[in-house]
C-alpha cells in the first residue's frame, strides 16, 4: 500500500469513527431529552394531583350546613386563586347529584364531572373540559359526614387547568434542550 493510499485510508477510518461517535452521542442525547421530559411531566402531574387532594381535604374540613339547609363550604381555602374569577383553580361541592356550593373562581359555572348527576362519577384523578373551554385535571372524592344528626353523602371536586402542567413541562424541556446541546458540544469537542 502506498503512503498516499494509507494516509487516505487512515483519514477515512478516522472520519467514519468520528461520524459514528457523533451519531451515537446525538441519539443518546435525543433519547435523554425525551426520557427526562416524560419523567418531569409525570412528576409535575403527581405533585399537582397531591395538591388537589389537599384542597379536597380542606373542603371537607370546611363543610357546614347553610342557612337554606344545603351543605356549603363555610370559609375560604388557603389558596387565593380560588377567590379570583376564572383563575384556573376551582372547587365544587355536590350532594345527591346537585351542586350545593362552588368556588368564587368558577363564577356562575359548574364543573361537569361525568356521571355526577347519577352519583356514579369516578373517584380519583382525570381530565374534563372546564370553564371557557379549558382542559382541567380534576380530583374527585366521595365523602360521608354527619352534620348534626343528619348523614350527608357528598362529592368534593377540585380542578386545575392542565395548561399549568404544560407550561412547566415546556419550560423544563427548553432548559434541558439547551443543557443537552451544550453537553453534546462538549462531548464532540
Amino acid at each position: 500500500m502506498t503512503p498516499l493510499i494509507r494516509s487516505w485510508a487512515i483519514r477515512s477510518l478516522r472520519l467514519r469513527l468520528l461520524l459514528a461517535a457523533a451519531s451515537a452521542v446525538l441519539i443518546a442525547l435525543i433519547l435523554a431529552y425525551f426520557a427526562l421530559s416524560a419523567i418531569f411531566e409525570r412528576h409535575v402531574r403527581e405533585r399537582i394531583e397531591r395538591e388537589l387532594d389537599n384542597h379536597l381535604r380542606q373542603i371537607a374540613a370546611l363543610v357546614e350546613p347553610g342557612s337554606d339547609g344545603q351543605v356549603i363550604v363555610a370559609g375560604a381555602l388557603a389558596d387565593p386563586r380560588f377567590e379570583r374569577p376564572f383563575s384556573g383553580l376551582y372547587w365544587q361541592l355536590e350532594e345527591g347529584g346537585t351542586v350545593t356550593d362552588v368556588s368564587p373562581s368558577l363564577g356562575d359555572e359548574v364543573l361537569k364531572v361525568p356521571g355526577s348527576a347519577a352519583g356514579v362519577a369516578p373517584s380519583g384523578h382525570f381530565e374534563i373540559d372546564g370553564p371557557r373551554g379549558k382542559r382541567l385535571l380534576v380530583a374527585v372524592r366521595d365523602i360521608s359526614m354527619r352534620i348534626g344528626t343528619t348523614d350527608h353523602a357528598l362529592r368534593t371536586t377540585a380542578a386545575i387547568e392542565t395548561s399549568d402542567i404544560g407550561n412547566a413541562v415546556r419550560e423544563f424541556a427548553r432548559e434541558i434542550a439547551l443543557s443537552l446541546a451544550a453537553l453534546g458540544t462538549c462531548l464532540m469537542l
